[in-house]
C-alpha cells in the first residue's frame, strides 16, 4: 500500500520524536529513592559521604561543627568517630583516593571572601583506629580571584563537591552569584600537601533556579567512567568523557522523587549511589539509595 504525503509526514515526524527521546544529554527525568535509613543525632547538618576500604559509611557536619568524622553502617548506627586536630571552619565534602587515603574538604565559602581554604588528608584511612589524628594539610587559592568577596554577580568561589581522581584533585564550585547565574566551575590542583593554585578547567550550566542548579555534592565511579554532580533537586550524571575534561560526552538529569536538603554524594559501585541530607523542616537527616543503572 502507498502512503500519500500527509501519511509519509506523520511517519517521519513519529520517527523524530523517539529520536530525540534516544538522545543521551537527555529532559530531566524522575529516580526513585530505592532506600532510606535515619542517621544518628551526631549527624545533623550531614554535609559530605564517603565509603572506605571496609565498605563503613563516612559523613561530617558541615560550618561550625566538631572537627569530627563519624562512620556507619548501612542501618545509620554509628561506629566509630574520628577527630582532627583541626578546626571546621566549613567542611563541606569528603573523597577517598585509590590508595586509601581519606581527603576532607574545609573549603565552604558561602560569602566568597575566605583566604584559608584548606583540603586535610589522611593517609591509610580504612587502618586508622585512633581517635585523634593530626592530617596532612593541602592549602589553595583560585587562580581568577581577586577580590574577597567579589562582586556579586560573581560569587563562585564557594565548593561544595570534590573528587579524586589519578592524584589530581577536582574542585565543583556552588554558583552564590546575585542574580543567580545555574553554573558550576570545575577547578584542578594536585592531590599532594603544599599551597596550590586551583587551575579553572571549564564550567557548566545547571539549571536557572537555586535548588536545582547549585551544586552541593560531587563524586566519580570507582572504574572512572560515570560522575555525578548532585543539587537539592537533582543528579547530573555524565558519562563517556575523557578526563580531566569531564563535561564532555553525555550527560543525563534525574530528578529526586522526594524533597530533601540532599548535601554529599558517593558512589558504592558502578551503579549504586548514596545521598545523605541535612535536618530541614522537611525531612530529618537520612541515608538514601539509588540505582543509577536501573
Amino acid at each position: 500500500m502507498k502512503l500519500n504525503k500527509i501519511t509519509m509526514l506523520l511517519v517521519i515526524s513519529i520517527l523524530l520524536i523517539f529520536q530525540s527521546g534516544c538522545k543521551k544529554h537527555a529532559d530531566t527525568v524522575g529516580i526513585p529513592i530505592v532506600s532510606a535509613v535515619p542517621l544518628d543525632d551526631n549527624l545533623p547538618e550531614a554535609s559530605g559521604l564517603e565509603i572506605d576500604n571496609n565498605g563503613r559509611f563516612w559523613a561530617n557536619n558541615d560550618r561550625g561543627n566538631s572537627a569530627i568524622l563519624f562512620g556507619f553502617n548501612s542501618c545509620g548506627t554509628i561506629e566509630q568517630q574520628i577527630g582532627l586536630t583541626v578546626g571546621n571552619e566549613d567542611w563541606e565534602d569528603l573523597a577517598m583516593d585509590e590508595n586509601d587515603n581519606m581527603y576532607v574538604g574545609d573549603f565552604g565559602n558561602n560569602d566568597n571572601d575566605r583566604t584559608d581554604l584548606k583540603i586535610y588528608i589522611l593517609s591509610n584511612y580504612s587502618e586508622i583506629s585512633s581517635t585523634n589524628v593530626t592530617p596532612e594539610i593541602i592549602n589553595f587559592s583560585f587562580e581568577d580571584q581577586s577580590s574577597f568577596p567579589p562582586a556579586d554577580h560573581e560569587l563562585h568561589f564557594d565548593v561544595e563537591g570534590f573528587f579524586v581522581s589519578d592524584e589530581m584533585i577536582y574542585l565543583f564550585t556552588k554558583d552564590r552569584s546575585d542574580p543567580f547565574q545555574g553554573k558550576t566551575n570545575l577547578y584542578q590542583i594536585p592531590a599532594t600537601t603544599g599551597n596550590h593554585t586551583a587551575v579553572l578547567l571549564d564550567s557548566f550550566n545547571t539549571f536557572s533556579s537555586k535548588k536545582a542548579g547549585a551544586i552541593t555534592g560531587a563524586d566519580i565511579s570507582p572504574d572512572g567512567l560515570k560522575m555525578v554532580l548532585l543539587s537539592q533537586e537533582k543528579i547530573f550524571l555524565f558519562t563517556n568523557f575523557l578526563a580531566p575534561d569531564f563535561f564532555s560526552g553525555n550527560v543525563e538529569i534525574f530528578d529526586f522523587s522526594v524533597e530533601r536538603k540532599f548535601e554529599g554524594i558517593a558512589f558504592q559501585n558502578e551503579c549504586d549511589v548514596f545521598l545523605v541530607n541535612e535536618d530541614s523542616s522537611s525531612q530529618s537527616p537520612q541515608l538514601s539509595a539509588i540505582n543509577l543503572c536501573d
